[in-house]
């Protein structure tokens, strides 16, 4: 059986025989205790060993015990070191002073064995106290290193299923995703669901964090099937805003069947006719998409609101709809709250008629340097790298030729 380890105790007193009383105590009580003349030497020892305990004079030649316990904290200021001042002093005003340069406690002299002993076994219940902190902060480190490494690796997946920027017919799609965290409750996606109609979407569940987003995987999953779901109505002669409706109002049926989540969601869902550019938008409690028509105009709001999902049941005739046809060169913009709420140092919101002025002022660059200017700006704006909420912008810009893409690739 391994013995404990004794406890090292530093002593600096330049005084011969108050040296030698005070390691023959130590030893009597158990400690081991390693001597030293004055504070110089005090110093030079402890830059070399793991003393956790000083006991210091406060007179001595070459450096004082103040001194020394004011350079000891200079120098090691992550390092415990329990240090008790040995004086002879009753000055009140020299006490706080000591205390005011670093050192815990004192003992006065003459020694006494039974006050040494009481100080010294506080001396190891607080180097107790921090040893078993150190180690449970280790432990924590630990655990706060295995799930950032999680975390970013689901935030890989997350981005894993994002679609890149591409051509869809006739709309050309990209765009920029900030999130406020490794993981968040924003997700998009467009695609084409036969050889002529497009799909996109945006979505933000409420909240942040692992489960906004699993929630939010979760209605991106459910999307994925839509193109079938789309084709074969299309198939039958629907129009395009039928289609529209039928799809949110399965898709917020699904969330509600999932019981007790405490959170909702809000969505953009749209059909596009890549030929015509007629265009089919639901707004579901999400925040208006903006439209830009001409260059060097303001892009204006689409929609007034609609029911967000998961909240209660509504029919298909309920979900707010906005038709247009879209004129070609002209770009639409969808967007989480995270970019018209996202606030300057100063609490100013960046809001949506600075957004639509500043995508108005971008129309001259192409979509992805418009992007890029935009999220350069909210950045400057936020005055701070990681933003309060996911900050998400997907750009179509319609009349651009391109190849029509048939996957999800």
């Amino acid at each position: 059986m391994t013995s404990p380890a004794i406890t090292p105790v530093l002593i600096a007193e330049d005084d011969a025989p108050t040296r030698k009383l005070l390691a023959a105590l130590l030893h009597k009580l158990g400690f081991s205790p390693i001597e030293v003349r004055d504070g110089l030497e005090a110093l030079e020892t402890m830059e070399t060993s793991g003393i956790h305990i000083v006991i210091s004079d406060w007179d001595m030649p070459g450096m004082d015990g103040p001194t020394l316990c004011q350079t000891l904290r200079e120098r090691h200021p992550g390092r415990f070191i329990y240090i008790v001042m040995l004086t002879g002093r009753e000055d009140a005003g020299a006490h706080m002073s000591a205390l005011d340069a670093g050192a815990d406690d004192f003992i006065r002299k003459p020694i006494s064995t039974a006050e040494l002993r009481a100080r010294l076994r506080t001396a190891q219940r607080m180097l107790t106290l921090h040893s078993d902190l150190a180690i449970r902060n280790q432990k924590l480190n630990m655990a706060h290193a295995f799930l950032s490494k999680e975390l970013a690796s689901a935030q890989k997946v997350q981005f894993d299923l994002l679609p890149k920027p591409a051509s869809l017919g006739a709309a050309t799609f990209d765009w920029i995703l900030d999130p406020s965290c490794y993981i968040g409750g924003d997700t998009f996606d467009y695609f084409m669901v036969n050889d002529r109609l497009a799909a996109l979407y945006i979505l933000d569940v409420s909240g942040h964090g692992v489960a906004a987003a699993m929630l939010a995987f979760t209605a991106h999953t459910r999307l994925m099937y839509t193109p079938q779901q789309i084709a074969a109505v299309a198939e039958k002669g629907e129009g395009i805003e039928i289609i529209v409706r039928e799809v949110v109002t399965g898709i917020n049926r699904h969330f509600l069947s999932m019981k007790d989540t405490g959170h909702y969601m809000t969505m953009i869902f749209g059909i596009l006719d890549t030929e015509t550019g007629q265009l089919c938008l639901a707004q579901s409690g999400h925040p208006p998409p903006l439209l830009l028509a001409d260059a060097d105009t303001i892009a204006q709001p689409l929609g007034t609101g609609g029911l967000a999902i998961g909240m209660f049941e509504f029919d298909p005739g309920d979900v707010e709809v906005s038709n247009l046809t879209l004129p070609h060169g002209s770009r639409l913009f969808l967007y989480s709250d995270g970019v018209t709420e996202c606030e300057s140092p100063a609490g100013d919101p960046y809001g949506q008629d600075r957004l639509g002025a500043r995508l108005g002022a971008l129309s001259r660059l192409s979509l992805h340097e418009a992007l890029a200017s935009l999220k350069d700006d909210l950045l400057a704006w936020r005055g701070s790298d990681l933003p309060e909420d996911d900050v998400t912008v997907i750009a179509m810009e319609f009349g651009t030729p391109g190849p029509c893409a048939l996957d999800r690739a």
